[in-house]
């Protein structure tokens, strides 16, 4: 943990709270919880049912995120997707987030082609949204 907040402090040009704009009294609420249930298998199915392969586990990962504000550069978005990435092709984990009242600001950190202008920011806004994944990885996305 205290390796990841010094490195993640260290590219502290990426990451910035935007104050109060339009926020109102709202204040910023993040939720995580993962609910990992043992499920007993027959003794006649315990053999190839090692640990890894799923078989005795039932999980789900719930996040909600609600009234945020963040400004990132995508060179922050590019290594947080490194963070996640893994050697190992593991079992897909069910997962279901919901997105409340967001506001990004995406600005491009990378250098611009000589003749372009340079880098507009992309603003997104997400009322409410709702992604779900399965177990077999699929993903699903509803407004």
């Amino acid at each position: 943990w205290d390796e990841f907040q010094s490195k993640f402090s260290l590219r502290s040009r990426g990451w910035s709270e935007v104050n109060g704009g339009g926020m109102g009294d709202h204040k910023p609420r993040v939720t995580a919880r993962l609910d990992h249930r043992v499920t007993p298998q027959p003794p006649d199915k315990w053999v190839g049912a090692g640990v890894g392969s799923g078989a005795w586990f039932q999980n789900l990962l719930t996040m909600r995120i609600i009234n945020t504000e963040l400004g990132l550069s995508m060179g922050t978005i590019a290594g947080l997707a490194d963070l996640a990435e893994d050697e190992i092709i593991s079992i897909p984990l069910p997962v279901d987030i919901t997105l409340e009242n967001i506001r990004l600001r995406l600005v491009e950190d990378r250098s611009a082609n000589i003749t372009s202008p340079g880098p507009t920011p992309l603003d997104v806004n997400v009322t409410e949204l709702r992604v779900h994944r399965t177990e077999d990885g699929v993903l699903h996305v509803e407004p």
